[in-house]
Order: C-alpha cells, then structure tokens, then sequence
C-alpha cells in the first residue's frame, strides 16, 4: 500500500477525544494530519474544554477538510470514543490521544500489516515522554514479545498462544493499536462511560475475541507523562478503576472465555490496582485500602491464587503487604530516640517487595518521636500511625496489626539490620486466634545461628501469661531438648499452654517454614 489521496471512503479513521488539551493539541494534531498514510479522517470530540482547544480544533479544521469537529459536554474520553465510533467511516480505527504525540509512518506501516494479514487488531510499540525533564523513557511492558515464545511470527491469536498472559502481553490502552471496524461492530464492543479507567472493556474483550493480531514491532507512539493528566490524579475517584473492572469480567464471564484468561483478568486487576494505589495521596490509599478489604478483596478473591500463578510476583507481595500482610513490624515511641526512629523508618521503608507493614504507636501527638512517626506516615501507606497509646497498650499489639506474624522493635532487643533479615524469612512472633501471644523465635526457624540475648527477649512479652513465664519460657526454648529437671515441670505447663492453642514448637516451625515457602 503506498500513500494516496483522501477518499469519500477513508482507510483509517483517527478519533480523538479533547478536553483541555491546549498546550499540545498542536503537536499532536500536527503528528496526526502530517501521517504518510493520507486517506485518513480525523474526528475530534471535544468533551467541554474551557481552554483553548475548541479554538485550535477549529483552527486545524478550517486548513484540513479530513477533519471533523463533534462536541459533547463532560461525558468523558469513554463516551467520546464511542461517538467517534459510531461517526466514523474508515475501514479501519484508530483511537489517540490529544496529548501524545506520533511518528508519521505510524498508520501506514499498522494498515499495511493489517492488510496483508486481514488483522483483526494491529500493535505497536510506545514509550514515555516525562514533561517535567523532557526525557523519552522506553515501556517495554507495553509490548511484550517475550510471550510468543518461540513463536517468531508477527501474525497469531492470543487467545489460543498464551491466554493466561493476554493481558499482560500488551498494555490495554486505547492508543499504540488498529483495529478493524467490521470485527468492532461484529462483537459490539462499546466504550464504557467511567471517567477513570474507561478503555480496558473495549480492549479487553477486543484482545479476548480477536482471532488474528499482528505486531508492527516499531515505537510509533510517545505516550505523554504529566502531572495533572487524568490518569495521574491524586483526588481522583476510589471506585471507578473498580467498576471498570467489575464490568468487564462480567462481559468476560458473558463471552465464555476460558479460565485462563479469567486469571489473566485478575493478574491486570492486581497490578492495575498497585498502580492505583500508587497514584493516590496516602490518606485516599488508606481509604481505598478499606474499601479493598471489606468489599473488593472479597469480591475478586485476587489473593486466592498463590504466588507462584503470577507473573508478576513484584504487584503480588506488594499488593498482599496492604490488604493481608504476612509481618507487622510495631514501633513505640517509649522504646527509641528521635534518631533511631528515623532510622529504622528509612531503612524498612526502603525494603523492597517485603510482605510487612509497620504501626507506629505514640503517647502524644506532640513528642519529637511521634511527629517523624506522622511525617512518614503521611508519605507511605505502608505506614500507619496511631496516637495516645499508651506504654500498656503496646503490649497489645493485636488490636493494631494485620499480619500473620509480629516484630515489636525496641532499642533493647533487635537491631535494624537483624529486623531487614527477620523480614526476609518471616515474623518473630505468632499472634494467636484467641488473643495470646506465643514465640515463634530466631532459634525455631534457624537454630543456633542466631543468638540473642535473654534480657532482648524479654522485652517481647505474652499479654495473657504470667510474667513468671517469661524467663521460664526462653530458658526452655534455649535448652531446648536437654530435659534440664530445673525446668522441666514449668516448661510441660509452657507445652500444655502452647498445644492447647495448637501452636506447639514443632507445628509452629513447619507452618513458618510453609508461609516462608
């Protein structure tokens, strides 16, 4: 196929919704009507800008009789997109963006392969332009060839080559594709009407339906980063990447797709989900952060699936380390200066794809401890800061936490770096279903090799036992086997306490080691 002049039926039609687009409609109606391919039509749909797009669309229009001008008030990019469909002409569809921008042999190399290979749904590659720096970034995870495997062929059907990946081998953005109209108005794919996250029901049915795709392995598209778009709005709304979602596997469930992509489905979700949480202000992550625990998690069930399902394990732990960590570390202002506060604090928040979360506990607002508490509280959402608990009350630590598993910290017992490898295998203490604590030490998951000292272990106290116990209790566990007669009696009421909470020592290690596992 080689370039041509417009024709009353055009090969491509470019849709593009508008909303105070300004700053770079220009560019990138400029990209857009300098394509190579010129038997195009382009239809803007103006979603009720109040700055200077409804002029420079006109503008543009008055020079490029191709170019049709529609209107609608705040409807948003979804039902836009729709109107653009539904007014478009082209035998093919191509959805942009009005803040990208593209290179211009983008329509002709995508048309051409579809041409030649009757595609239902051309992909290409992109990349990312950072506003801010002016920097262009490569998105590999846009394009994923690594999935076809030893298919070397541009040309396959997702749905049979890897449907438990089909979300993942291609980012389900509007924009980097092609697809064919007839195969659009076959399956009826429609455009959904949320604000946020409205484009993964078009193309995530599109990709599970779609018989032939083809790769043009080429980066045509530069996706615009800016810090007030939509996408990256840190007041932006809770529910609506949820609904998006919600709508889509019932039409997924409607369409009968297989299981495996059923579970390519909550892959996206999961990851779609950290990179939610990720763009919201910590205090919305923590409101969103409930609405998962009480209703979503429940709903999708994306933590009933093991790891080992996923590919992308990094969204897995951190995803379970908001809703269901594995460790709570707990830290107390009565325990650590202010320096020792901010030191721990930077060092386990720099700890990457660790199942924990940490509570910060305070008497008071207004001590030195509690405000570094507070400030980095307020910057990550995997730390929570509670006021006016008293010395007591730290005891306690159940009423606090989430996890599975609990490491208190304090000046006297653990030092950072001995919590940064307790992290990495797991959780010192087992918080048990009817409110006792019992030890699950170093010593049961590692034997000798780590030591610590009986006063530290002290300080890690059972809430519900008697402090006669305490010492009693790492004693036995630090002889261990010997059968001293010293402490034999004591230590069969310790067992008879542990078995009667089903958490002897030797069921303990093996379900450690299984969580480890």
């Amino acid at each position: 196929m080689t370039a041509s002049n417009s024709t009353p039926a055009p090969l491509v039609s470019v849709i593009v919704p508008v909303y105070n687009a300004g700053p770079y409609l220009r560019q990138t109606l400029d990209c857009i009507c300098g394509q190579t391919l010129r038997d195009i039509e382009i239809i803007l749909v103006d979603d009720g800008s109040t700055d200077d797009s409804v002029h420079i669309q006109q503008e543009y229009a008055s020079r490029d009789s191709r170019i049709t001008l529609l209107q609608q008030n705040k409807r948003y990019a979804g039902i836009a997109r729709q109107r653009g469909m539904e007014t478009a002409k082209g035998k093919y569809l191509a959805f942009l963006d009005s803040d990208d921008f593209f290179e211009p042999d983008m329509l002709l190399d995508m048309t051409n392969m579809a041409e030649a290979n009757n595609s239902d749904i051309v992909v290409c590659g992109s990349d990312m332009y950072f506003e801010d720096d002016g920097i262009f970034r490569p998105c590999p995870h846009n394009l994923r060839l690594e999935y076809l495997g030893n298919n070397n062929s541009e040309n396959f059907c997702p749905k049979t080559l890897f449907p438990e990946k089909i979300y993942h081998f291609v980012n389900p953005a509007p924009w980097a594709k092609l697809y064919k109209k007839s195969f659009v108005v076959h399956h009826q794919l429609r455009w959904a009407a949320h604000q946020h996250t409205n484009d993964i029901l078009f193309v995530c049915s599109a990709l599970a339906l779609a018989e032939i795709v083809s790769v043009v392995n080429k980066v045509f598209v530069h996706y615009r980063v800016r810090s007030n778009s939509i996408s990256h709005n840190k007041n932006k709304s809770l529910t609506g990447h949820y609904t998006a979602f919600r709508e889509l596997k019932a039409n997924l469930i409607r369409l009968n797709v297989s299981k495996k992509i059923l579970h390519s489905f909550n892959e996206r979700l999961l990851t779609g989900v950290v990179w939610n949480l990720s763009t919201l202000a910590p205090e919305r992550s923590r409101e969103l952060i409930k609405l998962i625990i009480s209703e979503y998690e429940p709903e999708f069930q994306l933590l009933k699936e093991p790891i080992s399902n996923y590919e992308e394990k990094a969204a897995y732990v951190r995803y379970k380390s908001l809703i269901n960590p594995l460790t709570t570390v707990v830290l107390h202002e009565e325990y650590l200066s202010v320096e020792q506060a901010e030191n721990i604090l930077v060092l386990l928040l720099s700890i990457t794809n660790a199942d924990f979360d940490i509570v910060c506990l305070s008497h008071s607002e207004h001590s030195h401890v509690s405000q570094i508490f507070q400030t980095y509280a307020d910057k990550n959402v995997h730390c929570t800061h509670l006021i006016n608990k008293s010395k007591k009350s730290c005891l306690n630590y159940g009423d606090y936490c989430r996890g599975k598993y609990i490491i208190p910290f304090s000046n006297e017992n653990l030092m950072p770096y001995q919590i940064t490898s307790i992290l990495q295998i797991m959780g010192q203490l087992c918080y048990l279903p009817s409110g006792v604590y019992c030890f699950e030490l170093l010593w049961v998951l590692c034997g000798n090799a780590v030591k610590m000292e009986k006063q530290a272990l002290l300080n890690l106290c059972m809430p519900g036992l008697r402090r006669r116990y305490y010492l009693l209790k790492i004693k036995t566990i630090f002889s261990f086997g010997k059968r001293r007669r010293k402490y034999r009696a004591k230590a069969l009421a310790i067992n008879h306490i542990i078995k009667e909470y089903h958490c002897n020592l030797k069921s303990l290690r093996k379900q450690v080691m299984q969580d480890i596992i």
